[in-house]
């Protein structure tokens, strides 16, 4: 009888342990300051010790609601990665506003990841290396599971949505 019980903790010891742990905080000793490192979610995008300012770009950042629609109905079928350092000034601006295009545009968070990096470009450990990002925020779009574009430290048009509808919009 007690092996079954046995058995029982030992699968949730093992499930515990193998889970991704995100949102994970380090001391960077190039900077000697605390960042955000791996996998991160939306709760650890609002760790303002470590992602400071995001909540004042956030506020900031206004959406153009006629590309914003565009982007909900051009954006069927597409998977967003977004690779960023909480350190990084570009970030700080930019995946605030991504996420206000987010929000506005009805993008489904589920199909977007998000990964914080060291001065380094690595992501703890959460190897990043076949994503080859070189800046960041590094925001990578796919269709089926290809990539088929970049929008990487800032917007290359007149705003980051402009960027994002060019990508989604190519077919």
């Amino acid at each position: 009888m007690r092996y079954p019980v046995f058995f029982s903790i030992l699968f949730l010891v093992i499930a515990c342990t193998s889970q991704e742990k995100i949102n994970k905080v380090i001391v960077d000793p190039d900077i000697n300051k605390e960042i955000l490192i791996g996998k991160v979610d939306e709760e650890g995008l609002k760790n303002y010790s470590v992602f400071d300012e995001a909540d004042v770009y956030y506020e900031h950042y206004k959406v153009d609601k006629g590309i914003a629609a565009k982007i909900a109905v051009d954006s069927e079928n597409i998977k967003i990665k977004v690779v960023f350092g909480s350190w990084c000034g570009d970030s700080k601006i930019n995946v605030p506003a991504f996420q206000k295009i987010v929000k506005e545009s009805g993008f489904d968070k589920t199909n977007i990841e998000y990964y914080a990096v060291d001065r380094k470009k690595t992501g703890g450990d959460v190897d990043l290396s076949a994503l080859n990002v070189k800046y960041v925020p590094t925001f990578i779009f796919y269709r089926d599971n290809k990539e088929i574009g970049r929008i990487v430290e800032y917007p290359k048009g007149k705003s980051l949505e402009e960027d994002w509808l060019n990508i989604v919009s190519e077919k």
